[in-house]
């Protein structure tokens, strides 16, 4: 998979995370975004988001970390959905089915109840 489409998946993802919350809290939320990774102290991200997701996890056309376990993990003072994610330790491979038989690695989903 190319850099491009790998885009586009991530930010297919996002909004898959954003209306899994939806549904599991009954209620629209926000699609004003920010990120932060959870595996270190890193900052949160309010711009070129899905640049960022595919900066860590897209390595070339042959390796892609495959497992990303993201979701909504707060919302914000100003209204803005904050979304988490963390790398799983496995190392880069190619893009494929995951574990669930889903399109593309292991993105895992998961919501805290707004």
């Amino acid at each position: 998979m190319n850099r491009e489409d790998f885009s586009a998946f991530v930010a297919r993802m996002l909004e898959d995370v954003i209306q899994l919350a939806e549904k599991e809290c009954g209620k629209e939320l926000s699609r004003r975004i920010a990120f932060r990774w959870l595996d270190s102290s890193h900052s949160i991200v309010s711009e070129n988001i899905v640049e960022h997701i595919v900066e860590r996890v897209f390595v070339d056309e042959e390796h892609v970390f495959p497992c990303v376990d993201i979701g909504v993990g707060d919302l914000l003072e100003d209204g803005t959905l904050l979304i988490v994610g963390i790398v799983a330790g496995y190392p880069p491979r190619r893009f494929g089915r995951n574990w669930q038989g889903g399109e593309g690695h292991s993105f895992t989903l998961w919501e805290r109840l707004l």
